[in-house]
């Protein structure tokens, strides 16, 4: 087990729990009124709240989130080994309560160091308006009465925002379905009840949260959060549409990276102990890094593969891309030079990932290690077949250059550019430069000797060992499966099929470090393992168990399993498929039962936003541009696409006839009888729209119908082909937002 810096891990707790006291004071009575505050956390306002020209308190939920930290004291006192209150309060001690209570009225400089995390992580809170119709005055304590408003509505398209009317979202917790759809607010009455039975709830939960070691508690805490505060308005000042969850959650990050970055280079912080308690970086330092992992030859990964066999691996397949993700972020993080959180991962899925980390040497000499890991791993494993790009930034927020300004204001300076830059600049840098190391793929293998014969060497042996699904030969094939002994493939391969039968039928994943426990239903990849099952493994230990979730999130076991495990949850774009007799259907029984009786076809699907990468580098206006807008944003869209997609499929008019492939992120491929994917396909177009509430957010597809023994590899490019004209597709001046079916593109409203 690795040695804990308590102090690095109580900055990040600070951070991950600053803003916590929002959610209790908007549960609670006025501050000369509460009913849920300790006597000792009312006195603490004089010392960490601001005092306004009327003598009232400003930034008065600080003072819940000291109540709460004082009030599960026992507990945080085990990780932190902390005093946490005394007769006289001292606000230049640095514990829990004052590193996370003090981060608007600092005393010192890792109170400090929290509150530029703060500054950093979202001007959000300080946003201009979005230019509605009517918007109400909600008076001085509008904090109870406004729920967050949808992200959606504040994208500009073609640099204008058409949002007449704002959405909001339930004050709930999260939950899969369509009540958490946002819709439209209008009427702005008082959320305490709201608030107060959200509250009782999170606190029942929080007092389940494993606490045999730190790192359980804090990836459990972490999902506990996201539950609970992700429909709540991190800020109620003007347009709130940033979640609190997502804004913690960067904070956080940004909090720890500056922590590692002062630690490894402590002369470019000066703090001022005068009047401001600022915590100033002297010259031009960049703290941080952004990250991009992205794996390049999906499509032909997936797809390529024959038709008898497509049904057995296709599901496994596909789902194995985001494994290879989820792990490599998992090595990531786990890396004992750099000891992230899942809070450093801004956005994951769709076989790409984007990460925060420090700009130390030690975190830069650990990413360069993994990176040539992975790729000799992905070599040594996949040949050509997959290759995985990582890309990186180094960057940092800069001060405002006079008075009038504000934190939104504050420009991004990046390693490559002398120039102030917006972060959708730097995130179309970051991306960029992750695309260029696609066109020097295996320089790590070329460097090393032994790595150089591998790629240049011819592959094979030209003898008869052939993998039935790849095509590839190789002296080391196993049994497909037990159903097949005598079909040969490559061990992935046969990992690939396991995990799709595992994947039918499982409530919970499991992932760890290789090589603890054995177990037939553990699929092992790049020296992590993965379990999948309905029950939890006893002798599983310092693991993170997702719960697969498409309803109601009640993912903390009741009885813990194993030792020093996290408990998460996940979605899972297609986490059922058609069944018959306990066994999926195969294709050609998948394309039987048309109502005609006739025409048993399949159609092959596929759906993706329209211009999403550009809404990310310019579809979020200045004022609104921050890391916290990012993650809600990708959530969001991912929420649709790996979570509330599920639901649509498991209807029963499609249940037993589409049979979701991959869906996540902004896209989905699908397969099913051809008359009822091309009513899914409508249909999801359908609650897209009703999702985002509005026309000109749009999603464009296409759909290719073939016969039932058509290869997959080629209806899946065709489908593919078929996306590309619909995106091509202008009508009426309306660019996109189309299906192309038949070979010819509509417009899904016009036409």
């Amino acid at each position: 087990m690795e040695v804990r810096n308590k102090q690095r891990d109580m900055v990040y707790m600070a951070a991950l729990l600053h803003d916590i006291g929002k959610f209790s004071q908007r549960a609670d009575g006025f501050l000369d009124q509460p009913n849920m505050l300790e006597s000792y956390s009312k006195e603490l306002a004089g010392y960490i709240c601001h005092k306004t020209q009327s003598g009232s308190f400003s930034h008065q939920h600080v003072i819940w989130t000291a109540d709460f930290i004082d009030k599960n004291e026992a507990l945080f006192k085990a990780f932190f080994d902390e005093k946490y209150k005394s007769d006289k309060v001292t606000q230049a001690e640095d514990n829990l309560i004052n590193l996370a209570a003090y981060h608007h009225y600092p005393y010192t400089e890792l109170q400090s160091l929290i509150q530029l995390a703060d500054w950093w992580a979202s001007g959000i809170d300080r946003n201009k308006d979005i230019n509605y119709s009517e918007k109400p005055d909600l008076g001085k304590y509008k904090y109870k009465k406004q729920k967050l408003y949808s992200i959606f509505d504040s994208i500009e398209i073609n640099g204008q925002n058409n949002s007449e009317i704002p959405h909001a979202h339930p004050l709930n917790a999260l939950e899969v379905s369509k009540e958490s759809f946002s819709i439209p607010y209008t009427e702005f009455g008082d959320l305490t009840a709201d608030y107060k039975n959200l509250w009782d709830q999170f606190c029942t939960e929080f007092k389940t949260l494993p606490t045999e070691d730190y790192k359980g508690f804090e990836n459990t805490l972490f999902y506990l959060l996201k539950k609970y505060l992700w429909a709540i308005p991190a800020s109620t000042n003007d347009n709130p549409n940033i979640s609190l969850f997502e804004h913690l959650k960067v904070t956080a990050s940004i909090a720890q990276c500056l922590y590692d970055y002062k630690s490894e280079h402590p002369d470019v912080f000066q703090f001022d102990d005068g009047n401001s308690k600022n915590l100033n970086l002297l010259g031009e330092p960049l703290p941080l890094r952004m990250w991009c992992i992205d794996i390049s030859g999906i499509q032909q990964f997936i797809y390529n593969i024959p038709h008898a066999k497509a049904n057995k691996s296709l599901k496994g397949r596909s789902y194995y891309i985001q494994m290879i993700i989820d792990t490599i972020i998992h090595n990531i993080i786990s890396h004992p030079d750099i000891q992230a959180t899942l809070s450093h991962v801004i956005y994951s899925s769709g076989g790409k990932c984007f990460l925060i980390l420090p700009n130390t040497e030690k975190a830069n000499s650990a990413m360069s290690k993994i990176r040539k890991e992975v790729i000799e791993e992905i070599w040594d494993t996949f040949n050509t077949s997959l290759y995985v790009c990582f890309g990186c930034v180094a960057f940092r927020y800069s001060k405002p250059k006079n008075s009038n300004e504000t934190i939104s204001h504050l420009k991004i300076f990046t390693e490559y550019s002398t120039e102030s830059i917006n972060l959708g600049e730097l995130w179309k840098s970051l991306i960029e430069k992750t695309a260029e190391t696609k066109n020097k793929k295996y320089d790590y293998l070329i460097i090393n000797n032994d790595s150089f014969i591998k790629l240049f060497e011819p592959i094979g042996n030209g003898g008869e060992d052939i993998c039935m699904i790849s095509g590839e030969e190789s002296t080391e094939l196993v049994a497909m499966d037990d159903e097949e002994p005598e079909e040969r493939v490559l061990p992935y391969i046969r990992d690939q099929i396991a995990l799709g039968k595992l994947l039918r039928n499982h409530e919970y994943q499991t992932i760890k470090k290789a090589n603890q426990v054995d177990n037939d239903k553990k699929i092992s990849l790049l020296y992590q393992d993965w379990y999948f099952d309905n029950d939890l493994h006893p002798q599983i230990y310092e693991g993170l168990i997702y719960k697969t979730i498409d309803g109601s999130i009640d993912y903390i076991p009741s009885v813990k399993s194993g030792k020093h495990n996290g408990y998460g949850w996940r979605y899972y774009g297609g986490n059922k498929v058609a069944m018959r007799n306990h066994r999926p259907l195969s294709f050609e029984e998948l394309a039987s039962g048309a109502e005609d009786g006739r025409i048993e076809k399949l159609g092959f699907l596929r759906m993706d936003v329209d211009g999403l990468g550009q809404i990310f580098i310019s579809g979020l206006s200045d004022e609104i541009k921050c890391f916290s807008a990012y993650a809600t944003l990708s959530n969001q869209l991912d929420y649709f696409f790996s979570g509330y997609l599920n639901v649509l499929r498991n209807a029963p008019k499609y249940k037993d006839r589409v049979n979701i492939i991959y869906s996540g992120g902004d896209d989905l491929f699908a397969v099913g009888r051809w008359d009822k994917i091309i009513e899914f396909a409508a249909e999801i177009r359908k609650e897209f729209r009703n999702y985002v509430n509005r026309d000109d957010l749009t999603i464009s597809g296409g759909i290719t119908i073939v016969d039932n023994k058509f290869p997959i590899a080629k209806a899946a490019e065709m489908a593919g082909e078929a996306e590309d004209k619909a995106k091509d597709l202008i009508y009426n001046e309306i660019k996109k937002d189309a299906i192309n079916l038949f070979g010819i593109s509509v417009n899904w409203k016009e036409e």
